[in-house]
């Protein structure tokens, strides 16, 4: 809520899959959980009235909702409507497609169950004499948010005020110093144990407008799947209008904003009217439960990271990071490290909506750690598990040429792979092969790909930029025109999918064709497969280099 007579609701939109065609509009409402008039307001006698609608917001039109998948967050401002208890009012949201009427989803601001006992309300009325009165539960309890990824212990907590008046850790507020909330023993409502109640000695006391309060201490650990719950007993005297309230705090007790329980005169009542000083009877007891799933909230569980896999090594500089999403949360940040304390951040981002970030360039040839937390109104989440990953070295690689036609290939990741700016030496067009229309002229050299490139005479050419230790290389049924990666790479260690694909040796070109058993950085090879599929060049003495300098 804000301050003065305006409410603010955000609402959070995940569109998980593209939708279907449709019109789809997200309607925002304002709604009050209890209204009670003196007299009725109508003809047919009816005085009190649940879940009033008292708005649509911007109006009853909506917002119109994309059907991109992604995570949208709306802000809506509205003014609170006389008579409404700011704290009796609550906001529904749902998404609808206009062309079927279909309702997608729905949410609340308030997820509390519709009580057997009548629920908190603007009460109109005048004159009443405004006091609590409790029995085997607290009138107000304070509940504090979870924050920074606290977790949340099991356990009942309750008191019996079997000893001692106010209890250890409670506080009492009696501003007149007059009769206020005690003690009172042999009566007991039927939710609790114990022969002792807390009562308010209405009888005795002949003043009016005072407020006492009886504050509980701070109550940690909750979940929303706890419950308030507390039994009060009531007898009114005619004439009279006594009150309970029961307010909720969830900040430690700064501020009691959420107004659960409101109930005056004969409303309030459990047992008939009468003039004698009233204890109750068993019968004469009422339970008020309340689900705190409205009013307690976790923060968001540790993300789940997706990609890259951990221990992955040979990335680009510029990645993306992708994890899956974490229930609750709006927003994430992210920290990449050069150690696993994260002490030495390179990179970090407080603010993401999305699910995925693409970082910068990071430090080339480089071990760097990452980990991702979300954040929702009600606090950060926990770290995600650390995962790690290599980036690629930079690095200057010889090319060996000889006069004439040469079979050469890129290992390296490069920022310009046309054939002038790599093989500026060359006197002709590159040559990659196809197998269905032969030598096909190509202006720039991929990785994983051989070509024919013709130089005026030997020498040799060096290829700057990031190390690949890894390739897979996709191949046709018939011989292939491959490439290979930075490091030298064993024949025996290439990976074939499916199983016995290739059905020949790998062959070099030096003065005519040669089987090799080993594939050289930066030089082509002919192999023949017996259909579709992929080879994967994975070279083990990158990774144990690598593997020696972590």
């Amino acid at each position: 809520m804000l301050a003065g007579d305006s409410l603010q609701a955000r609402v959070v939109v995940t569109v998980h899959s593209p939708l279907r065609a449709g019109e789809y509009r997200l309607r925002v409402q304002a709604v009050e959980r209890h209204i009670v008039y003196p007299t009725a307001p109508g003809t047919n006698g009816e005085a009190e009235f649940y879940e009033v609608f008292r708005g649509a917001y911007p109006n009853s039109t909506g917002t119109t909702l994309t059907t991109s998948p992604g995570t949208y967050v709306f802000t809506f401002r509205y003014r609170q409507a006389a008579p409404a208890l700011r704290d009796s009012l609550f906001t529904i949201a749902y998404v609808q497609n206009d062309i079927t009427r279909e309702v997608l989803n729905a949410g609340t601001s308030f997820t509390g169950a519709r009580l057997a006992v009548p629920t908190p309300g603007t009460v109109v009325t005048t004159g009443t004499r405004e006091r609590c009165l409790s029995s085997d539960g607290p009138v107000q309890l304070s509940s504090p948010l979870l924050l920074e990824g606290a977790d949340a212990e099991g356990g009942f907590q309750y008191e019996l005020f079997e000893r001692g008046f106010p209890p250890a850790g409670w506080r009492l507020s009696n501003p007149d110093a007059g009769v206020t909330l005690e003690r009172f023993s042999g009566v007991n409502g039927p939710s609790f144990g114990g022969t002792v109640g807390t009562r308010m000695d209405f009888y005795n006391y002949s003043g009016s407008g005072q407020t006492d309060t009886l504050f509980s201490p701070v109550i940690t650990g909750l979940l929303p799947t706890d419950s308030l719950t507390f039994d009060w007993a009531h007898a009114q005297y005619p004439g009279y209008a006594d009150r309970l309230i029961v307010k909720v705090s969830t900040n430690g007790g700064v501020t009691f904003d959420s107004t659960v329980f409101d109930r005056s005169g004969a409303l309030l009542a459990t047992a008939p009217s009468t003039t004698d000083a009233f204890v109750p009877l068993n019968s004469e007891w009422m339970t008020f439960r309340l689900p705190l799933s409205g009013l307690v909230h976790l923060a968001p569980v540790a993300p789940d990271l997706a990609s890259p896999p951990n221990g992955a090594t040979g990335l680009p500089v510029t990645l993306k990071l992708v994890w899956h999403p974490s229930p609750g949360a709006a927003t994430y940040r992210l920290q990449v490290a050069t150690d696993s304390g994260f002490a030495s951040i390179t990179y970090a981002d407080t603010a993401i909506t999305d699910t995925l970030k693409t970082l910068p360039a990071q430090p080339a040839g480089t071990t760097l750690f990452w980990r991702v937390r979300g954040k929702s109104i009600y606090g950060s989440g926990p770290w995600s598990v650390v995962r790690r990953y290599s980036t690629a070295a930079f690095l200057t690689t010889p090319c060996p040429v000889t006069a004439s036609w040469n079979l050469v290939a890129v290992p390296l990741t490069v920022s310009d792979p046309r054939r002038p700016v790599l093989f500026p030496a060359s006197i002709s067009d590159a040559y990659a092969f196809n197998s269905a229309s032969g030598y096909v002229r190509r202006d720039s050299l991929l990785n994983g790909t051989g070509y024919w490139l013709k130089f005026p005479e030997p020498g040799s050419v060096l290829l700057s930029g990031y190390e690949r230790t890894a390739d897979t290389v996709e191949v046709v049924a018939g011989w292939n025109l491959i490439g290979s990666v930075t490091a030298p790479l064993p024949v025996i260690t290439i990976e074939q999918h499916p199983a016995g694909i290739l059905v020949s040796s790998l062959y070099k070109y030096s003065s005519g064709y040669q089987p090799v058993d080993t594939l050289q950085p930066a030089q082509g090879y002919w192999v023949k497969a017996a259909g579709p599929g992929s080879i994967i060049l994975f070279s083990p003495a990158a990774e144990a280099k690598r593997s020696r300098t972590r």
